[in-house]
């Protein structure tokens, strides 16, 4: 599969043990279950987006306090990603699978139950919290448990659950909510969380190559959390994995050069390159990825850019079922189904910057979003649908490419550090973001949001025309490497 690396430091005869025949019905628990668990979380993640207009009016909430109900669990999860990977290296993969499906799921039935806004954000942090499991893990488990010969369609699978469910759970809560209300619609989602959950359960064998950590080692948290990061997006990466570049993955993730594998990826057993560092290669793989002034530009470019667009979508719901437009909330939860072209941008993206270079996608991309955050200005629905699938597609493809970046430019022993670090800063861009702009809508209305929106992505721009300053001083360039053909 273009973008997956799984050249483990193991043997060649242990893969091959896991590419036998036999070994094919395990293949498909693991596939199926993986595919489970990214609907299960993604779905839960972002299903309260769809309906902050209802909470608002339930609780008497402005946009602002509102879109809490969002940026409560994806900053939870920002911190949580990286210790719940160094507690994976400790109990295991599988564990932390499954708990965080569980309990998300659990708490996803619950939150209909809450009573007061306050005590739901306060579920919706223990939510994200859970949450996180899955983005810390998830591939590195994949690279641990699936030989080579099966990697491209359970790295597939997971990658297309993970952008199915953050569709899924917007588009089923959103569309239900004028019939059930909003708790009613959180409680299908919920209920539907749980039903993926028992899949997981049900599907996921035990693992066969992982090897805990020994006390005091740590060597491996980077690369247990570099992971998908189209899964973090929620969202629209290609069914097929990540694009050529790393796609919509970093370091660690399914990227090419973000190595799962010898790349400084995940090997056999989990080690980062295969090697038992401890806690000095760690630090010394933290300080690598802040040293490098490339990375920390497209860190502010994952950041940027995704706490616009979460911004976008925290309040499109509002701008659709208000006046001029009045659309009924089950009409406007359809603005979701935009998702579908930010899958094809992504991997689209990857490809074209493979040719053209890094930095003429990324402005690219960030021009689109740009323009669809303007082409909402009118009162006009087609515009409104028109900048929303703009924005969508162009934040998607910028993302694609930032995050490969981060993966093709991070040495050998951080890779996994830079792409936690990517994750972290962006799903804090998302917390911040959206509330933000959340609150730019409600004081100034939608040019309010626009220009809070336009003007982190403008700033983001600015961040990819540093970093082809920053590159050309060290000589790196921004052309990305050609994909091999085991890629």
């Amino acid at each position: 599969m273009t973008g997956v690396s799984l050249s483990s430091t193991g043997t060649t005869s242990e893969n091959a043990d896991r590419d036998r025949p036999s070994d094919a019905r395990r293949l498909r628990r693991v596939t199926v279950a993986m595919c489970a668990a990214g609907l299960t979380v993604f779905a839960l993640l972002y299903a309260p987006q769809s309906v902050l207009p209802h909470l608002a009016a339930s609780y008497g909430l402005d946009p602002a306090s509102a879109s809490l109900a969002v940026s409560a669990a994806t900053g939870a999860l920002a911190v949580a990603v990286l210790p719940v990977a160094v507690l994976s290296e400790f109990t295991g993969r599988r564990p932390v699978l499954f708990c965080s499906v569980v309990l998300a799921a659990l708490i996803g039935v619950l939150l209909p139950l809450a009573p007061s806004f306050p005590a739901l954000v306060a579920l919706r942090v223990v939510q994200g919290v859970a949450i996180a499991g899955m983005p810390a893990v998830g591939m590195a488990y994949l690279a641990e448990e699936v030989g080579s010969a099966g990697a491209g369609a359970a790295i597939g699978a997971f990658v297309a659950g993970n952008s199915v469910g953050g569709m899924s759970g917007r588009l089923l809560a959103g569309f239900t909510s004028d019939w059930l209300g909003w708790p009613g619609s959180l409680a299908l989602v919920g209920v539907f969380g749980c039903a993926c959950a028992a899949v997981v359960i049900w599907q996921l064998p035990p693992t066969a190559h992982h090897r805990t950590a020994r006390a005091g080692s740590a060597s491996r948290t980077g690369a247990a959390a570099g992971v998908n990061h189209a899964a973090s997006a929620g969202g629209a990466a290609p069914a097929g994995g990540a694009a050529p570049a790393g796609g919509a993955a970093p370091a660690g993730g399914a990227g090419r050069a973000g190595g799962v594998g010898r790349a400084g990826g995940v090997g056999r057993a989990g080690g980062a390159g295969g090697t038992d560092r401890g806690r000095p290669g760690v630090l010394a793989g933290l300080r690598a990825a802040v040293a490098d002034p490339v990375l920390l530009t497209q860190y502010a470019v994952g950041a940027l850019a995704m706490g616009a667009f979460v911004a976008l979508y925290n309040v499109i719901g509002f701008r659709l079922t208000s006046p001029p437009l009045s659309l009924p909330a089950s009409l406007a939860s359809l603005v979701v189904l935009a998702y579908t072209v930010g899958g094809v941008c992504s991997a689209y993206a990857g490809r074209l910057a493979g040719r053209v270079g890094r930095v003429r996608v990324l402005l690219a991309g960030l021009g689109v979003a740009v323009l669809g955050v303007l082409i909402t200005l009118p009162d006009l629905l087609p515009t409104v649908v028109l900048g929303v699938v703009l924005c969508t597609g162009g934040f998607f493809a910028a993302h694609a490419v930032a995050s490969g970046w981060v993966g093709a430019r991070a040495p050998a022993h951080a890779k996994g550090q830079a792409s936690g670090l990517y994750m972290c800063l962006y799903y804090v861009g998302s917390s911040i973001g959206g509330t933000a702009g959340s609150a730019a809508y409600g004081h100034w209305a939608w040019p309010g949001l626009v220009v809070a929106s336009g003007s982190w992505l403008l700033l983001a721009a600015v961040s990819v025309l540093l970093a082809r300053v920053f590159a050309a001083r060290t000589g790196t360039g921004s052309a990305m490497p050609p994909v091999s053909a085991a890629s």
